[in-house]
């Protein structure tokens, strides 16, 4: 499931498992490698060794902007892992296709 999707569906804000079950959106977790990536580029940008490849800042502008943010560098103050984004790019786009009402989407949280 993309964000915008999601977006559309309301499950962004969503807290709760039984809403996420109410749509048959299957929450699938990230992977180990996925959160090791993200420790490591924290570490990176703390302390300022950090080397982004040309397009992650067009990713993340991509990611907000998926989010409703208009702004991304004048109103977040956080950011997406790098490497997730990379990985993910079709989370970002919405689908050119219709959803099927039984459709089982899955998000990574």
């Amino acid at each position: 499931m993309s964000i915008p999707e999601m977006m559309e569906l309301g499950a962004v804000s969503f807290s709760r498992s039984e809403e996420y079950e109410e749509l048959d959106i299957e929450v699938d977790n990230n992977s180990s490698e996925e959160i090791a990536a993200v420790a490591l580029e924290l570490d990176d940008r703390l302390t300022d060794s950090w080397n982004a490849e040309r397009d992650d800042k067009h990713l993340q502008q991509m990611f907000w902007s998926a989010l409703g943010v208009l702004s991304y560098e004048d109103s977040v103050h956080a950011r997406a892992g790098a490497a997730f984004l990379r990985g993910n790019e079709a989370l970002l786009q919405h689908p050119s296709s219709p959803s099927s009402a039984n459709k089982v989407y899955r998000w990574r949280t």
